[in-house]
């Protein structure tokens, strides 16, 4: 019984995480996105690249790509992504796809939507080891990202 409780204890830990954290939407360069108070925007060196840092654990990576694209050179894209080894989630529907893949270190998370000849993508990588405590805020994010 204290096996289960272990567990339970986690979800609901990572549950309040992603509910009591301040969120903050951006709206910029043709993308919606909301992030906790913890993601903040910091300068870029390339311009196709918003990124944001996390001021609790620098471990979580977070930022947006926008780049010029058809839509042959958006599919051809998800395919590559689908290429990649670990994958454990993909999907690709109309004008976006979101492709999971991880190895015994890390999750890569990437959602891709086309909009107006621009691929906007989502990059998120974080520890294999965080995964349950960061699983609720990425689904949040990843819902407002459009």
């Amino acid at each position: 019984m204290k096996y289960l409780l272990i567990p339970i204890l986690l979800f609901f830990t990572a549950t309040v995480n992603a509910q009591t954290s301040n969120w903050v939407s951006y709206h910029q360069h043709g993308y919606n996105l909301e992030l906790p108070d913890f993601f903040l925007p910091v300068a870029s060196q390339d311009s196709s690249k918003d990124v944001f840092t996390n001021t609790n654990n620098k471990d979580i990576t977070l930022y947006v790509e926008s780049t010029p694209i058809d839509k042959i050179a958006f599919n051809s894209k998800y395919i590559t992504e689908t290429g990649n080894s670990g994958i454990t989630y993909k999907l690709i529907k109309d004008n976006v796809y979101t492709v999971t893949y991880s190895d015994s270190k890390t999750v890569n998370y990437h959602k891709s939507f086309l909009s107006n000849g621009i691929a906007h993508t989502l990059i998120v990588t974080y520890p294999n080891n965080n995964k349950s405590g960061f699983e609720l805020t990425l689904q949040r994010i990843g819902k407002s990202f459009k």
